[in-house]
């Protein structure tokens, strides 16, 4: 009869038990950890993206509340998130041209515009004619800057690109309901298993955004003829879908610097139209308008297209800040 002793023993019966739970845990994710994982560009996609997952996938934030996307620069943490996730939902690619960068498997990222009407810059109604001439020697660029990569051509200075398309689609609530679609067709296959729950939830936030359209529409209706300009050129989506009387931007296309040339177009139409209010972004910095804004006499407010911050942790709870804060100021 073969012995074996206490000390041998107890570590043999211990190195089958964890043999038998190695082969087990590869089939049942009992650890948070081992949760399927998604990551999201912007807070407002973020909150989307948790409302259809709730418990059953973790969704990360890439670009925290308070950062803009135009300035924003990769984080040791930001790529170490992207090489875990099984998922990067992103706007597109100009947009996030930052977390583009960091992603290495490109097979991973997502843009949620699929089955959104986009619209060209060049098609924004509310532009000021003089946005659409440049001064003369920005027009007469030397032939070999004329032809650089289309995304060496649109990128900011900072590094952010913008391409022919307005990317701030998500600030519509019909396209909100859109980009929860995209992100409930994509859950059911990466994770099959849950499709009927994410099912439902996207039945719950579609409910939800469609009651507060209505809801807020009904609020702005009072202020639908008052002009008003903001900060930086990216709300036409929102003014489109609550049909509101935005006249011009004080920064164009890529948050872009505007030239005494454009400002003086914008300071004539604030004349023409008694403009009362501009509003500025919490992302961005106001310092560069506070004279403009003495000289023409205008109220002002914050408009937040990005959220993420007390009274603003949901996409329902931007939308409806938004419209509230446009209601107060030119009521």
């Amino acid at each position: 009869m073969l012995y074996i002793s206490k000390k041998i023993y107890v570590p043999l019966l211990l190195l089958i038990g964890c043999f038998s739970l190695s082969c087990s845990s590869n089939i049942v994710n009992t650890s948070p950890n081992d949760k399927i994982s998604v990551a999201t560009s912007i807070f407002p996609i973020y909150s989307i993206a948790n409302q259809i997952a709730t418990d059953k996938i973790i969704v990360n934030l890439l670009i925290q509340p308070g950062d803009s996307p135009h300035t924003f620069t990769p984080t040791i943490s930001a790529k170490q998130i992207t090489e875990r996730v099984d998922r990067v939902y992103i706007i597109d690619d100009n947009f996030d041209y930052a977390i583009l960068n960091i992603i290495d498997d490109k097979s991973k990222k997502l843009a949620l515009n699929n089955n959104i009407k986009l619209r060209k810059y060049d098609d924004a109604e509310h532009k000021d004619d003089d946005a659409e001439h440049k001064d003369d020697d920005a027009e007469h660029k030397d032939d070999d800057a004329e032809h650089k990569d289309d995304d060496a051509e649109h990128k900011d200075d900072d590094g952010h690109a913008h391409g022919e398309y307005d990317p701030h689609y998500w600030l519509s609530p019909n396209n909100a309901i859109q980009i929860a679609r995209n992100i409930t067709d994509d859950l059911k296959e990466i994770d099959p298993g849950n499709a009927s729950a994410y099912e439902k939830n996207y039945d719950t936030f579609e409910k939800s955004v469609s009651n507060l359209f209505v809801q807020l529409k009904e609020d702005v209706s009072e202020i639908t003829d008052r002009p008003f300009i903001v900060m930086h050129e990216g709300w036409d989506y929102f003014i489109d879908a609550f049909e509101l009387n935005l006249v011009g931007a004080f920064e164009t296309v890529g948050a872009e610097s505007p030239t005494p040339k454009y400002l003086a177009g914008l300071q004539e139409t604030i004349n023409e139209k008694n403009v009362v209010a501009i509003f500025s972004e919490p992302q961005l910095s106001v310092s560069s308008i506070q004279q403009f804004i003495k000289d023409n006499d205008l109220l002002t407010a914050v408009l937040d297209p990005i959220g993420g911050i007390d009274g603003r942790m949901t996409y329902q709870e931007l939308i409806k800040y938004n419209v509230s804060t446009l209601v107060k100021t030119l009521r």
